[in-house]
């Protein structure tokens, strides 16, 4: 029988009658489900001639490559065999020599991008397809008010970049695109996280757009926004049907601007949600008094909702006109007569009181 000089070198003997047991001592070294699959495969389908069954296992030599190849790559023991897992490439032994076949995709590995939203602050608010698309990422691009504690769900090796913005501050999102396309193109699965949810006022519809006509594949996970979870967690019901009959949502960036129809929100009976509010809350008041909104109407600022350090503050809006917001971002304001009874209803934590400057 034919004999081998070691495990540590790994080296197979032949002899023609020995054929078959270098195969066995073959599959001692190469450790992977689908060569192991192939072989056990070759072996019953063969001939019982001990010499035929191992031409048999060489002829199929190709296949087994290519199926090692597809599941990245067999693990190999011996200091001749040793690989790190370099995908393309399986190691076989010939019934003569050892033989290396290198196979080689003829595609590039495509990459993707997957925008995840990471709802208001809190980490367990993430959605666990979220959390999922983490676990399997290679880039993770994130917020400046995105959970550390969430970075931690995506691999040890996985490259995270900060690319969060603010008002004069951080990345452009020329920059941010960029790395994106960056990224994915080179075969990488990328992890754009972005606070709240992506498509409300999160540049996500534009993000989406950039890896379509790029031809990357692109999937959208939804986030909890906070004009959702703010307003809930400080108690405050939208559209409690004793005050209000709807709400809009809208951006506090955009107060200085005349694209908004101030006028239609006017209503009573509407709940206006203003993200991004904290350094414009003043503007805005102003801007809806002009359009017919009462002084008197009841205003409450939730800050970093969801987090230990959340705050909430009740006031009306002509002191708001006057004072603005004491709190920096992120910072929500609601307007309407449904803040006027979030005392009477529950809230998660504690009871909500008015926090004054």
């Amino acid at each position: 029988m034919g004999s081998s000089t070691g495990a540590d070198d790994a080296t197979l003997h032949t002899s023609p009658i020995d054929r078959p047991a270098q195969f066995t001592e073959a599959k001692r070294f190469v450790h992977n489900p689908e060569f192991l699959r192939r072989y056990d495969q070759a072996m019953t389908n063969a001939p019982r001639r001990p010499y035929v069954m191992a031409w048999r296992l060489w002829d199929k030599r190709a296949v087994i490559a290519d199926a090692l190849a597809s599941a990245g790559g067999a693990t190999l023991r011996g200091r001749r065999f040793r690989r790190r897992n370099a995908p393309g490439a399986a190691l076989l032994v010939s019934p003569s020599k050892t033989t290396e076949i290198t196979t080689s995709s003829s595609s590039p590995k495509t990459g993707r991008i997957t925008l995840v939203g990471a709802g208001p602050g809190r980490a367990d608010l993430l959605p666990s397809r979220g959390a999922r698309a983490l676990a399997d990422a290679d880039v993770v691009l994130y917020d400046r008010l995105v959970d550390p504690e969430l970075l931690s769900l995506a691999p040890p090796a996985s490259l995270r970049i900060p690319v969060g913005n603010g008002k004069g501050f951080g990345s452009s999102q020329t920059a941010i695109d960029e790395l994106l396309l960056e990224h994915a193109k080179s075969g990488a699965h990328v992890v754009r996280l972005k606070g709240g949810d992506a498509f409300i006022f999160g540049r996500g519809a534009e993000e989406t757009d950039l890896a379509v006509l790029a031809g990357i594949d692109v999937e959208v996970v939804p986030g909890l926004s906070s004009s959702l979870a703010a307003p809930a967690l400080a108690g405050i019901a939208l559209t409690d049907r004793r005050s209000a009959s709807g709400f809009a949502v809208i951006s506090g960036h955009r107060a200085e601007e005349t694209s908004y129809n101030w006028e239609s929100f006017a209503s009573d009976d509407l709940t206006v949600v203003v993200l991004m509010a904290a350094t414009t809350a003043d503007e805005v008041a102003r801007q809806l008094l002009v359009g017919g909104r009462k002084a008197e109407t009841a205003v409450a600022f939730v800050h970093r909702d969801g987090c230990p350090e959340e705050m909430v503050e009740l006031t009306s809006l002509v002191e708001v006109s006057l004072l603005g917001c004491r709190f920096d971002s992120p910072t929500v304001m609601i307007v309407g007569e449904v803040t006027a009874r979030s005392h009477r209803v529950w809230r998660t934590r504690k009871p909500l009181e008015a926090k004054r400057a």
